[in-house]
């Protein structure tokens, strides 16, 4: 059997007004994050392209191409983040924390990375991982 509870915030004017400070504060930061990570990635097909065009050889346009940082994880967007506060292009607001930053920078970074470079995943399986079980099927009566 399942339970639901649903509840319900009684907010006075001033707790209002902080919760859509900081769900603002959440979309403008996720935003300005997804146009980052979406130019960082129009430079490095810009980059590819000049590459072939020069008829340079594979190995050396990718090279090229990863000199081009795309901030994938959320150590590398709050790096990207604090530079950007500090030339006065990405400042929220005074009193607000971290945590709307925070929160839109996991919603952009990869939610896991079990795989490596090759593709394939190191290490066994646990048990409570999201791996299939092997189950034993009965056939249903309209399959016998």
């Amino acid at each position: 059997m399942h339970h639901a509870f649903r509840f319900e915030l009684d907010q006075n004017n001033r707790t209002r007004s902080a919760l859509s400070s900081h769900a603002g504060a959440g979309r403008f930061a996720y935003n300005w994050g997804l146009a980052l990570v979406k130019s960082r990635l129009g430079q490095r097909e810009q980059v590819r392209r000049a590459g072939f065009r020069e008829l340079l050889p594979d190995d050396e346009v990718e090279r090229l191409v990863r000199t081009v940082e795309v901030p994938w994880n959320l150590p590398a967007l709050r790096k990207e983040w604090n530079h950007a506060q500090g030339r006065g292009r990405a400042v929220v607001g005074g009193e607000l924390t971290s945590a709307p930053f925070e929160s839109a920078a996991r919603c952009l970074t990869p939610r896991s990375t079990p795989t490596t470079a090759s593709g394939s995943r190191a290490g066994a399986y646990l048990a409570s991982s999201s791996q299939p079980k092997e189950t034993n099927h009965r056939p249903a009566s309209s399959e016998i």
